[in-house]
């Protein structure tokens, strides 16, 4: 917690003065799952703006839109290669590394004696995009106010407190993250990160539960379902949430019987 807090604060002393010290703002944050994202998303919020999350996997097109409907000139980028996407659409790009240390190009910008903006709970905490299955994708803005109040309600629900290890394993563009991240860092948990791509291996995900102690995790009931055909969960989990889909009660009862 301690590299987290400060490698967030010279991101966000980094970046503060690039949008003026304003709160409500947007700056983009283009990641694949590492602790760079986790520094990138508190450093956006430490600077008093809200962040877009932007999956380098989409084609460029579909970033390039949502780069112009959300008004974005500025993106936090983890590594060269999100780098690289940002700045061929166009933005201004802050590089970290995937250690969530600043890039050497942009340790110069960092400055210590910056105070980071104060930000209230109504100003902007994210934006997220829906899938676009039904038309062109749609932003939504969410602010501190209504992050906060899904954390606090999990916390109450499920008597959450620092010994919470949850697994990270949807994009930071899907709502869960949302708890998967703030929750258990709110909480002083654990975040379990699990490799790009690992819902492709139901495998790997049951191994990853149980060497890293997994005790709440969030899957859509699609995929808990194909996971439960040939794994039980893992003696240490807790709490399993089964979300964005209907869930038949069929699965229900196959999860108490696992």
């Amino acid at each position: 917690y301690g590299e987290l807090v400060d490698r967030a604060c010279a991101i966000g002393r980094s970046l503060a003065p690039r949008h003026e010290h304003e709160t409500d703002v947007a700056i983009g944050l283009c990641a694949e799952r590492s602790f760079g994202m986790i520094c990138g998303i508190v450093g956006v919020l430490m600077s008093g703006a809200g962040y877009v999350p932007l999956d380098p996997n989409l084609p460029s097109a579909r970033l390039k839109s949502i780069v112009e409907e959300s008004g974005l000139n500025m993106a936090v980028c983890v590594g060269t290669h999100c780098a690289h996407i940002m700045s061929s659409i166009g933005v201004i790009v802050v590089t970290i590394k995937c250690d969530g240390r600043l890039d050497d190009a942009d340790i110069g910008a960092e400055q210590p004696s910056v105070i980071l903006p104060h930000v209230g709970l109504d100003d902007l905490a994210f934006t997220l995009y829906t899938s676009g299955s039904t038309g062109r994708p749609k932003g939504v803005d969410l602010t501190h106010r209504a992050a906060l109040t899904l954390v606090d309600w999990m916390t109450e629900e499920f008597e959450l407190d620092s010994n919470l290890r949850q697994l990270v394993s949807t994009t930071f563009t899907f709502d869960v993250s949302i708890h998967e991240i703030f929750t258990t860092l709110i909480n002083g948990g654990v975040l379990i990160l699990a490799k790009e791509h690992a819902l492709l291996d139901p495998g790997y995900v049951d191994s990853l539960i149980r060497r890293e102690q997994c005790t709440f995790v969030a899957f859509v009931p699609s995929y808990t379902s194909i996971f439960l055909e040939h794994h039980r969960l893992g003696p240490t989990v807790k709490y399993i949430a089964s979300v964005g889909e209907a869930l038949p009660p069929s699965l229900c009862a196959k999860l108490w019987d696992r």
